[in-house]
Formats: structure tokens, sequence, C-alpha cells
């Protein structure tokens, strides 16, 4: 789902939608009021994570997004583990301008399901495979961009690859003149690399044509 920047009356002409999408996948969510509209129309995309709890919290932090199961629920297999999903809500001077508020509506939708498909892939995992999923995040940079990729195919797996490449091509136009900028690439899909894996998936079929990269948008290549 495309929509334009700067709708902010998006929200109250569809009120009742977006009751619907609280009433279908709010469910165990403590959502911030900021952000309800990006999250709920993200999570209207992962229905396997209709009935798990997820806490989305906005605090002073490092990274722009983060998402880890509960420590108090770790033990717990499934969807009877809680999660969180930390949005910053400041960081330093390099990361400020890609904070959630601070993104387009589009590359929000993007970064927010790049975490919840974090979520998505710990649910399957026993205790001692998170466990190890964050001791080897930490110290083995192959193994940490192994794992960025997988959650970003399934981010498009879930037809949020628009939205995924939104954020991408914006989050690098901004760091582009910066050193720093090269931890992007080393561990998440290029953009163009988000457009290739969407011409792999029947779901994107409608947006692409034989010989050409995709079909008529205006994605200001």
């Amino acid at each position: 789902m495309l929509l334009e920047d700067g709708n902010s009356s998006l929200f109250e002409e569809n009120q009742a939608y977006f009751d619907s999408l609280e009433a279908l996948y709010g469910n165990h969510k403590s959502i911030p009021d900021k952000f309800k509209p990006q999250i709920l129309l993200v999570l209207s995309h992962f229905p396997e994570l209709e009935n798990v709890p997820i806490e989305f919290v906005i605090r002073e932090t490092f990274a722009p997004l983060s998402a880890f199961p509960n420590i108090g629920t770790l033990f717990l297999g499934g969807e009877k583990r809680k999660f969180q999903v930390i949005i910053s809500s400041r960081s330093n001077e390099y990361m400020e301008p890609i904070l959630l508020r601070n993104l387009p509506f589009n590359a929000q939708m993007g970064v927010l399901g790049h975490e919840l498909s974090h979520i998505v892939d710990y649910l399957h995992l026993s205790w001692m495979e998170l466990i190890a999923v964050a001791l080897n995040y930490g110290v083995i940079p192959k193994y940490r961009a192994w794992m960025e990729k997988k959650t970003d195919l399934i981010t498009i797996e879930h037809g949020l690859g628009w939205d995924l490449y939104s954020y991408y091509k914006y989050a690098r136009s901004l760091a582009s003149n910066t050193p720093e900028a090269n931890w992007a690439n080393d561990y998440y899909l290029h953009y163009n690399e988000v457009l290739f894996e969407m011409q792999k998936r029947t779901a994107y079929n409608e947006y692409f044509l034989p010989n050409t990269l995709f079909k008529s948008r205006n994605l200001g290549r």
C-alpha cells in the first residue's frame, strides 16, 4: 500500500477503517498514538502476529528501531512470548535523520515491516536458538548480514516490498556522502536488490513487465 506524504487528513477521513484494523490486528498490542496508523497498516500484513503480544515503546536509544522478545517470556514458546519494538525518540547526529518520526510515510511502513519480520522469525525459535542468535549477531558480521537480509526477504514476502524499497532508497540518499553509509550496504539489501526480489514473486507481477525494470510508477529513479 502506497500513501502520499502529507496526507494527515487521511486518518481522520478513514477513522472507521483504522478502527476496524485495530479490532482485527490490535489484539494484545500496545501502540503509541503517534504512530498508530502506520503500525496498524503494517500489522495487517502479518496475520500470524494477530494474537502475539507486542509492545511498541518510544524511548531514546541509538538504533532507530529494534525488536526482541521480552526477557521474562524468553523461555516460553511461540505466541506465548511477549515482544517489544523499540522506536527511538533521539539518537546521535548520524542516526537522527532516519528515526521513524523523520521518515516519509511509506519508508516508515517499510522499516516497521522489517522489525515485525524479525518477530515472525523469532516465533519459530527455541530459547536456546534465540540466545545463539543474539550472541552470533553481536560478534559475527557475516551472520548479522545473513540475518538482516533474510529479514528483508520476509518483509518482501509479506507484501511490503515497495515500502522497504522506499525506506532503503531514502536512508541511503541521506547517508550517501558519509563514510558510515557502508554499514547499510554491508548488512541490508540494496534498494535495487529489493526490486530484484520483488520481480521474482508473483504477488508483485502487476508492477513488472518483461524486459523492463517496472511498469509506470513515480519512484524518483
